[in-house]
């Protein structure tokens, strides 16, 4: 509350209050005002739906979830979120519309405009694929409207220009594919009155790995025989600098094709300034700024026509298709193919080609949920307390989770300098553990990191084992359990061979899980060492082998299909363990039969000899 000077004496400026006054001086007759702090945090607790429209507090709707929001904090109207969806694992791009940010008497039609515009143009491989189609929010209705498309998952024209590795030549040819992108969208319309974009900027072009471009912002797209409901007025400040002449002086109302000529001509500009490294090069931008500034001609009546300025442009490529070099590792984005050491690797999300290598990146769907008060562990402190990790523990029945948990600290070593630091830290950490719990439920006392494979996701696992000879599992959530968990998931079990890096408890690193369901193939080199060796070499002692060679170990069963391998002492490892399962089941109880000894895999093959 602040002082009311309403009612002081002032001297110089100054307030002066008599003894009489103190209770003025202090502000305590004056309105009581709450701190903005303080109303959103009411308006939270009263109407937790209310900060939707508030902030843009979103993190689940219609299914999808992980929702980050894209678009200014403070846009109401339209908000952009980018997310998920948990079980078919498609990355959208989820357009939100707020019908009561705004008094205008055409709002759900100004929220219908940019599906509109996207739903015309599906045909052409520029647009942005539509996932959902518009409607209205659920638990929203009439209030809230949304619709998806497929997330590109591509950097932006801004972005990709700054990657000194995508030379000139791959930047004409994409100004080409640019180009002729845009005709087909002029020619989307009818004769009379085409289609118009009204909003290309450096941000709305995106860059696809294979070097083609991918228009969005379509939600000022002039659409015929609608309407206008874009602004009248001129364009924002960050943009003005590729925005045609007549559009700045007269609003988007004023817009055509040749306008958008202008902004493509002036956002390819940057792909030309000062990126070459040799003269030859050099030579080429200066070329190619010289036809891109006959789109940008101040009188729209003398821009050159997109026909011809394309034209232009792939006459400096000598009519041919460069080669374009594959992007940084950053820009890698689903169904692009990446040489590596000789061999084609595809990045898909659903593979459907044979391939002998997959490596899949967090496969399993990680999600945080409340829990109530139960049994928890306590670690003493790792390094004084600096460091936390994740205690993890998996159950199989009745369907594969894995639950992680930070444990409690209250013993152990604290800071050598000073003991508060370590006490404040668990102080902090402890704060921010309860009040993640009490945002998820407010009687919740704790936060669990719940890992889970569904049924669709168990099947996309078959799918890729089917597929490809060797898949590689890296994943931060969840581990080797479910594939090596003889007792809940024999199926599972029996169907892959396995090998798990680290070996130990993965103190919150990544598990690097190796596996093959190509098991007749391992069983083939079984089938040669047994003849090498003169055993019996059928189908019944191979099965037996690899069964118990996977038992003792899945890295020396996947060393069968190595080149140096000594395979004759791999089968006597084989042998001597189930000889020695044999002899411990024959053992009387309480002769020490439970106490065995664990050696490491790699020692195994020396201890032997």
């Amino acid at each position: 509350m602040a002082a009311n000077h309403q009612y002081a004496e002032r001297v110089r400026g100054v307030p002066l209050y008599t003894l009489n006054d103190w209770r003025k001086a202090v502000g305590l007759e004056g309105k009581p005002v709450l701190a903005p702090e303080l109303v959103a945090r009411l308006a939270r607790r009263l109407a937790p739906k209310c900060s939707v429209a508030i902030d843009g507090s979103l993190r689940r709707l219609a299914g999808y979830t992980n929702l980050e929001l894209q678009s200014p904090r403070d846009e109401r109207f339209h908000r952009v979120y980018r997310g998920i969806h948990p079980i078919r694992q498609d990355r959208v791009v989820l357009h939100l519309y707020d019908l009561s940010a705004t008094e205008e008497r055409n709002a759900e039609k100004k929220a219908r405009r940019e599906f509109e515009a996207l739903h015309r143009v599906q045909r052409y491989p520029w647009a942005p694929r539509i996932l959902d189609s518009f409607q209205a929010a659920p638990g929203y209705a009439g209030e809230m409207f949304f619709f998806t498309v497929v997330d590109p998952a591509a950097p932006t024209l801004e972005d990709r220009t700054a990657d000194r590795n995508w030379d000139t030549e791959a930047r004409l040819a994409f100004a080409c594919g640019a180009l002729s992108a845009l005709a087909e969208l002029h020619a989307g319309g009818t004769e009379g009155e085409p289609l118009v974009h009204r909003n290309l900027t450096p941000r709305t072009i995106l860059v696809r790995h294979d070097n083609t471009p991918v228009f969005t912002g379509f939600q000022y797209t002039k659409i015929p025989a609608s309407a206008s409901v874009a602004p009248p007025g001129p364009p924002s400040e960050p943009d003005e600098a590729v925005v045609a002449p007549e559009v700045r002086q007269q609003g988007l109302g004023a817009a055509d094709q040749r306008s958008d000529v202008y902004s493509l001509c002036a956002c390819l500009e940057i792909l030309f300034k000062g990126q070459a490294g040799n003269e030859s090069q050099q030579a080429l931008e200066i070329q190619a700024l010289e036809i891109l500034e006959k789109g940008k001609t101040e009188d729209p009546e003398y821009r050159s026509p997109v026909k011809e300025l394309e034209a232009e442009l792939r006459q400096l490529l000598g009519g041919g298709a460069p080669r374009v070099p594959p992007p940084p590792a950053r820009y890698w984005t689903e169904e692009q193919t990446i040489e590596f050491n000789g061999r084609q690797y595809r990045i898909s999300e659903n593979p459907e080609v044979p391939a002998h290598l997959a490596i899949a990146f967090d496969t399993f769907v990680s999600h945080v949920v409340p829990e109530a008060s139960g049994a928890e562990s306590s670690r003493p402190f790792y390094a004084y307390g600096l460091l936390s990790f994740l205690e993890r523990t998996y159950q199989g029945v009745p369907w594969p989770v894995w639950r992680g948990v930070i444990p409690r600290s209250s013993e152990g070593q604290k800071h050598p300098s000073d003991r508060s630091h370590t006490e404040r830290l668990m102080r902090l950490q402890e704060a921010v553990y309860r009040c993640t719990a009490r945002n998820l439920q407010p009687e919740a006392s704790r936060p669990v990191l719940r890992t889970d494979i569904s049924p669709e996701k168990a099947d996309n696992l078959r799918t890729i084992h089917r597929l490809c000879d060797w898949v590689i599992t890296l994943d931060r959530n969840a581990g080797v359990e479910y594939f090596d968990s003889p007792r809940d998931h024999r199926e599972v079990y029996d169907a892959y061979v396995i090998d798990c890096v680290p070996e130990r408890e993965d103190l919150g690193c990544l598990q690097l899980i190796t596996s093959t369901a190509s098991l007749d193939e391992v069983r083939n080199l079984l089938d040669e060492a047994l003849d090498q060796m003169v055993l019996s070499h059928s189908r019944r002692n191979a099965e037996f082998l690899m069964k118990h060679l996977k038992a003792l170990s899945g890295r020396l069963a996947i060393r069968l299909t190595g080149q140096t391998t000594a395979t004759s002492e791999l089968v006597a490892l084989a042998i001597a363990y189930a000889n020695c399962g044999d002899c411990l089941c024959q053992l009387p109880p309480g002769c020490g039969g439970e106490r065995r000894m664990a050696l490491p895999p790699e020692r195994i093959s020396s201890s032997g000899r």
